[in-house]
């Protein structure tokens, strides 16, 4: 069995599970080509990779976000204190939104199961009046 991925950026792939980064924000075509001695198929599909996230982005002062446990194998507990994100986004390593939070008014955290999502790196990010105030680093294990 023979495998090729396109990753809509101009770069390619050969291995069956390959990794890639991209360089920009933006919607791409990644398409997958497996082929064997009965024929061939492709599949492919938009992914939106968002700008990127991580510890170089400037946090507004005074805001937190903890994760515990950090790693995790199931149940992640987020806090954030007395200012309650409106939203609260995790993305998987190539920006996809893996889940998507609603915090309750005036909480200072919640708790959400990663056990049906695939293990890797995520990033957790608290929005407030449209904007990013704190991104945090997360690792999903088994």
């Amino acid at each position: 069995t023979d495998w090729f991925w396109t990753f809509g950026d101009a770069y390619s792939s050969a291995e069956q599970w390959p990794m890639h980064s991209y360089q920009n924000a933006g919607t791409y075509e990644v398409c997958q080509t497996v082929s064997n001695a009965y024929g061939e198929d492709t599949w492919c599909r938009d992914i939106n990779v968002q700008e990127p996230v991580g510890a170089w982005q400037v946090e507004r002062s005074g805001i937190r976000l903890d994760l515990a446990p950090n790693p995790t194998s199931g149940t992640l507990h987020i806090y954030w204190g007395q200012n309650t994100p409106e939203k609260v986004f995790i993305y998987n390593s190539v920006g996809e939104a893996a889940q998507t939070l609603k915090p309750m008014e005036h909480s200072t955290g919640l708790e959400t199961n990663m056990a049906k999502l695939a293990p890797g790196v995520y990033f957790v990010r608290a929005f407030k009046e449209g904007e990013t105030y704190k991104v945090a680093k997360l690792m999903l294990i088994r």
